[in-house]
């Protein structure tokens, strides 16, 4: 509109006017797009010193005992307040670039990198760490975690959360400490719930669902062992 006007009142040449128009037309078309662009190279450098060893190992150089949450959505969220809770220091690191990215403005230490890789769970002190809990849902990451913790820490205690029983005796097998069946879980929570509003005492529901807990996994884990090789 400045443009046409200022054409109009002979203060810019007619074909210097379209030359502008051209120009601010095609900017504004290309600015989302660049806009995009900048976003994923600020995403890009952003993650790559949040996931550099060099970077975890000299922000967690004096932690020890710690535990490492290796996934840090809603279950080790969850994990990691109770740990708070209990004044227990741990160390987060999870593959999402975003959740690290909003986490870490928040004061959480957590990082970006790949738990499979021997060099990022070396910086995030595997030598140095009281305990290891696997909380994301990807079986096939949480096996091969394990067998590089393994190969770093053979004492060091490792739980894994597990979608159902039948991938606890695998995640076990792999070198898991315990792993647990989430369904399974979610199965006697709701069970101890239903039980409490009938009237169930609280000692007789915890009774209850410990012989459930510990018969079922017991018959998974002789199930397993018995299969043929």
């Amino acid at each position: 509109v400045l443009f046409t006007l200022a054409s109009e009142q002979g203060l810019l040449a007619a074909n210097l006017s379209q030359i502008l128009l051209v120009v601010v037309t095609v900017s504004m078309a290309l600015t989302p797009l660049i806009a995009q662009v900048g976003q994923r190279i600020a995403i890009g450098l952003e993650r790559y010193s949040l996931s550099r060893p060099e970077t975890i190992s000299e922000e967690i150089v004096d932690l020890s005992h710690h535990v490492i949450i290796s996934g840090y959505g809603r279950v080790g969220h969850t994990v990691a307040r109770l740990l708070e809770e209990e004044d227990m220091v741990y160390v987060a690191i999870d593959m999402d670039a975003f959740l690290v990215n909003k986490e870490r403005k928040s004061g959480v230490p957590v990082y970006y990198g790949d738990t499979t890789r021997a060099h990022v769970m070396n910086a995030l002190g595997i030598h140095r760490a009281r305990a290891v809990i696997i909380t994301h849902n990807d079986t096939r990451v949480a096996l091969q975690t394990i067998t590089t913790i393994r190969a770093l820490n053979h004492d060091i205690p490792i739980i894994v959360r597990a979608k159902n029983l039948e991938q606890v005796q695998k995640l076990e097998k792999a070198g898991a400490t315990l792993a647990v069946a989430e369904m399974f879980e979610t199965s006697l929570q709701l069970a101890a719930a239903l039980l409490k509003l009938l009237g169930t005492a609280d000692h007789e529901i915890t009774r209850i669902i410990d012989i459930f807990r510990a018969e079922d996994y017991a018959l998974t884990r002789t199930a397993e062992q018995e299969k043929p090789a």
